[in-house]
């Protein structure tokens, strides 16, 4: 964790001196999780429930923590618009949620689905 502090801070103090850390958007993910859980070979299987987090400077969706879990490792289900835990119209927050959310966010949304890269998921409002 120390070496991915230290080089975070690197892209945005490099960001800084270059003039465009204004216009820089740091997403930080995994490509998945790992279950909670060991398998019958005393190894993790993948999960679809992890982390992202994405940085902008002085952005007003920004220094907020969104989803929820059950106080162990499963995801309950949020509403799209609200942001808010949502047991019964809610769906649980998954990759590729952030990542339509951020290609909407980042106004690529419309040329990903253009070449074959656009992606089938609810619209959740992280980027307001």
């Amino acid at each position: 964790m120390t070496k991915l502090n230290e080089r975070v801070d690197r892209i945005w103090t490099n960001a800084e001196e270059l003039g465009i850390a204004h216009r820089l958007t740091v997403i930080l993910t995994s490509d998945f999780g790992r279950t909670p859980n060991y398998n019958d070979t005393n190894g993790n299987d993948h999960w679809p429930i992890g982390s992202t987090i994405v940085m902008h400077q002085n952005a007003s969706w920004t220094n907020r923590t969104l989803g929820v879990t059950d106080g162990g490792p499963n995801a309950m289900r949020v509403n799209p618009r609200s942001l808010e835990r949502d047991d019964n119209n809610g769906n649980i927050i998954y990759p590729k949620h952030v990542h339509r959310a951020l290609q909407r966010h980042l106004c690529i949304e419309s040329f990903a689905q253009s070449v074959g890269y656009g992606i089938d998921a609810d619209n959740f409002n992280f980027f307001s």
